[in-house]
């Protein structure tokens, strides 16, 4: 309130205000309240501690995690290492020696066993087994890893009972889940002699479509259509009998193809000398380009084919008459 000399003086006190008993001053007014932290104070203690606990929290994590890293690192080590990559090759050779080639199998990649099924690996094993005997040593006896650490070479020597002299065979595996696989076929016959075993059984079950089928395209022109191929195989077995076995006696690889040395049986006649040959084709697989039996030498085609049908097939009841 002001004077007539423009000074200012408090207003009366109200005598029912309450601020003069806060204020000490009669008719003084009370400042605003204040909220929040009067300046220069310390947050309360509750907020630095909640701060303190994520950090905690957050370190421990980011343990853990690197933790893991660590371990999992170590674990993967540990796995594939060439002492490993060995212990995957003393098993294959395990399975070789007792003959659990199921068991083998099992040790080939997705990959690898799509070029043969488990029936033509297991088949071909024994054909082998046929040729050489049967593997009666197997060792590991060096490997290396590629320098990702992802794929190994593997050295073994491998001895079968038909021979005193010990063969050395190198292996690729890789990297499969926790463990090593072959990602190829541990030799290099086992495909061919798997193609020649089928083939073989497809004609001693008179399967005549399915061998047809495994035949290159040269050697079915030789024949014509499968009806063609058929006549010629009725009439060469009213000649030979039906095919009993085919015994391998021998499997020669190279980049082009293979070659097999075997005898067939017939039920009229027995251990008729004989020879295939193989073309590779495109996916690692071979088809038959050639099946003949030999008479006095000759190579002589079979089935025979209809075109040759009356000239071979007189000579075949001749010489093989004679030889039975």
């Amino acid at each position: 309130m002001q004077n007539d000399t423009g000074s200012y003086y408090p207003y009366p006190a109200d005598p029912n205000d309450d601020t003069s008993a806060m204020t000490g001053m009669p008719g003084a007014v009370m400042p605003p309240p204040s909220f929040g932290l009067p300046p220069n104070a310390s947050p309360p203690p509750g907020n630095s501690s909640r701060g303190r606990m994520f950090a905690i929290i957050g370190a421990v994590v980011a343990l853990i995690l690197v933790s893991g890293g660590i371990a999992y690192a170590f674990m993967r080590g540990g796995v594939f290492t060439p002492a490993t990559a060995n212990d995957t090759v003393k098993s294959y050779c395990t399975d070789l020696t007792t003959q659990q080639y199921s068991q083998a199998y099992s040790l080939f990649s997705a990959d690898t066993q799509k070029l043969l099924a488990q029936a033509d690996y297991v088949s071909a094993a024994q054909a082998l087994d046929t040729i050489g005997g049967k593997v009666s040593a197997c060792a590991a006896s060096s490997s290396v890893l590629a320098k990702d650490g992802k794929s190994a070479t593997v050295t073994a020597s491998l001895t079968r009972s038909g021979s005193k002299t010990a063969q050395t065979a190198t292996f690729a595996l890789a990297q499969s889940g926790t463990t090593w696989r072959f990602t190829q076929l541990p030799d290099a016959q086992l495909l061919p002699l798997a193609t020649f075993t089928t083939y073989c059984t497809d004609l001693r079950l008179n399967q005549l479509p399915a061998a047809f089928a495994m035949e290159s395209t040269a050697l079915q022109q030789s024949y014509g259509a499968v009806a063609d191929f058929e006549s010629a195989m009725q009439q060469s077995v009213g000649i030979t009998g039906a095919i009993s076995a085919c015994h391998p006696q021998s499997v020669t690889v190279a980049a082009a193809g293979a070659a097999l040395q075997f005898s067939i049986d017939f039920s009229n006649f027995q251990n008729v000398p004989a020879e295939a040959k193989l073309v590779a084709v495109s996916g690692g697989t071979y088809q038959v380009d050639e099946f003949d039996i030999s008479v006095a030498g000759n190579n002589v085609p079979y089935p025979v084919p209809g075109n040759l049908i009356n000239s071979i097939l007189q000579l075949l009841q001749g010489l093989l008459g004679s030889n039975g």
